[in-house]
């Protein structure tokens, strides 16, 4: 007796869907944990950003930093406003802070302090990018932000490179079809199509047993017949 051998396109589809539901259920864990976090997810102890913009996009020899650029995602340690206003961070520090459109949208920006005023509890913060190409240091000009110290938000600790584009493509119309929409509706569909298969052979089984007693009795002469045969 053989066993049964499995069905090579079931044992793929069965692993397509078990990675989507991980890569659906990763996403809700990062938005339930941003939204409970002031937009900023916190698993396991550890905050995360995704980044937007290539501003810190370029290696630093002074500080030994390589830079990050739009779609890592880093990792930072996160302050309370309370805790943010009573630590005075260096010239250096790389932090993260809000920071308010002329929309008046809230976005987190993450820079590097360049200027420390205690007595005013501000700080003067540019990207590493601006930095290099010599752009202006005043706040005014649009290439440096004044970040008071209940703005910032955390400090940033390390870099993990490239994932965070999957998030932003899932957000993005295009990705949020691609990646939730059909794969909802194919899954949709192909467990109607299992379900219909399952209800046609349960229909078949159950004529088989509901069948009239004529048609047993045909069916029992049918066997006698084959047993007297085999008895000649």
């Amino acid at each position: 007796m053989t066993k049964k051998q499995r069905n090579p396109a079931k044992i793929i589809s069965n692993v397509i869907v078990s990675l989507f539901i991980v890569l659906i259920v990763i996403f809700i864990i990062f938005a339930l944990a941003a939204r409970a976090n002031q937009g900023i997810p916190k698993i396991f102890g550890k905050s995360y950003l995704t980044v937007l913009s290539d501003s810190m996009d370029i290696e630093n020899p002074e500080y030994d930093f390589d830079g990050f650029k739009r779609g890592d995602i880093i990792v930072i340690e996160r302050f309370s406003w309370e805790q943010a206003g009573e630590t005075i961070f260096e010239v250096g520090d790389i932090i993260t802070f809000e920071w308010v459109d002329n929309d008046g949208n809230l976005f987190y920006l993450t820079h590097r302090i360049i200027e420390v005023n205690e007595e005013n509890s501000y700080y003067i913060t540019q990207g590493d990018v601006a930095a290099s190409l010599g752009q202006s240091t005043n706040p005014a000009s649009g290439y440096a932000e004044r970040v008071y110290f209940v703005e910032v938000v955390g400090k940033y600790k390390s870099t993990i490179p490239w994932v965070g584009n999957i998030f932003l493509f899932i957000q993005s119309p295009l990705g949020f079809l691609l990646v939730i929409i059909l794969p909802l509706v194919a899954i949709l569909v192909y467990e109607i199509f299992n379900f219909r298969k399952v209800y046609i052979n349960y229909r078949k089984e159950m004529k088989g047993k509901n069948k009239t007693s004529e048609e047993l009795e045909q069916e029992i002469k049918e066997l006698q017949k084959q047993l007297q045969k085999k008895q000649e």
